[in-house]
C-alpha cells in the first residue's frame, strides 16, 4: 500500500514539474546554439513556393527529387559551411515522414556514441513541410555525455518551435523526440550530415531512401505516457538503443518488439524503400 501511495505521489510530483518547466522554456523564448546545446535553428531556409512544390513531389513519389533539391541547395550549404565547415558533407540519405509521429526520446545511430571508429560528430537534419505547434523536443547538452540526464525527476526535454521551411540541425548524440502535436500527420524530411572521413564508417546510411506513411495507432494519452517515460528516463535507452542499433545496421530497420511496445504496430518501422 506504501509503495502504491509513493509511486502516485511521484507521478504527480513528475508532471507538476514538467508543466512547470514547459512554462519557464516557453517563457524565455531561448535561443539554441549548435556547439553548447547540440541543437539550432535554421529559419527561412526554403520559401513557401519551394516547400508547396517539395509537398507536391513527395505526394506524386518523387521524394528522391526533393533529396537532389536539398543537397543542392546554395543557401543551405552555406549554412552547414559556415557552422561545420567545408569537410562535412550530405549522406545518400533521406528519410521522408508522410504520416504519424515519432514520440520517444532517443539519440541517432549516426553518433559517435554507437560508432567507435568515428572520429568526428555527425549530424541530422529535419526540414519541416508544414506548420507545426511544435516541431522537435530535445534534451539540451545531452550529446557531450552518453550519461548525461539518465534518469530525470521529469521529462526534461525543451520544445523547438520552428515554421514550414525551416530545419532543425542536431548532433546525432541528442536525445530527442518528435513533438506530439494536435495534427498528427505532419510532413516533414530527415537527411544526414558527415564529416567526409566518416562516410565509410557510417556506411548504413548510404543509399538509404525510405518512407514512413503508417498512422501511428496508440491513443493520444499512450502517446504522452511513453514519451514522458523514454524522456525521464532515457537512460534505458542506452540497452535498447544498442540491440536497435545492430538491427539498423543488418536491416535498416527497428526492431519490431520496439514498433510494437511503444508504437502498437510490429512493422511499423518497416519502412517503404524508395
Amino acid at each position: 500500500m506504501y509503495i502504491l501511495i509513493f509511486i502516485v505521489i511521484t507521478i504527480i510530483i513528475s508532471i507538476l514539474l514538467r508543466v512547470y518547466h514547459l512554462h519557464q522554456v516557453l517563457e524565455s523564448q531561448k535561443k539554441y546554439n549548435l556547439k553548447k546545446d547540440g541543437v539550432c535553428v535554421l529559419n527561412h531556409i526554403f520559401s513557401n513556393s519551394e516547400i508547396e512544390n517539395m509537398k507536391r513531389n513527395v505526394e506524386d513519389g518523387k521524394t528522391l527529387m526533393v533529396k537532389e533539391y536539398i543537397i543542392n541547395s546554395k543557401k543551405l550549404q552555406d549554412k552547414i559551411k559556415k557552422l561545420l565547415g567545408s569537410d562535412y558533407t550530405f549522406h545518400d540519405y533521406i528519410f521522408s515522414i508522410k504520416r504519424s509521429q515519432i514520440h520517444t526520446c532517443h539519440r541517432d545511430y549516426n553518433g559517435d556514441f554507437f560508432n567507435k571508429a568515428q572520429k568526428y560528430p555527425s549530424y541530422t537534419i529535419i526540414l519541416y513541410l508544414e506548420n507545426m505547434e511544435k516541431c522537435l523536443e530535445v534534451i539540451p547538452k545531452s550529446h557531450e555525455s552518453l550519461y548525461y540526464n539518465a534518469i530525470n525527476l521529469t521529462d526534461p526535454t525543451e520544445p523547438i518551435l520552428c515554421n514550414a521551411g525551416d530545419i532543425v540541425l542536431f548532433n546525432a548524440n541528442l536525445i530527442h523526440s518528435g513533438a506530439i502535436n494536435m495534427k498528427e500527420d505532419n510532413m516533414r524530411i530527415q537527411m544526414k550530415i558527415s564529416h567526409k572521413k566518416d562516410h565509410k564508417t557510417l556506411y548504413f546510411y548510404q543509399k538509404y531512401n525510405k518512407e514512413l506513411d503508417k498512422k501511428n495507432i496508440t491513443s493520444k494519452w499512450s502517446k504522452y505516457i511513453t514519451k514522458h517515460v523514454s524522456c525521464q528516463f532515457p537512460g534505458l535507452g542506452i540497452f535498447t538503443q544498442q540491440y536497435d542499433f545492430d538491427v539498423t545496421k543488418k536491416a535498416s530497420d527497428k526492431s519490431s518488439l520496439f514498433s510494437y511496445l511503444l508504437y502498437g504496430d510490429s512493422q511499423f518501422y518497416n519502412l517503404k524503400q524508395l
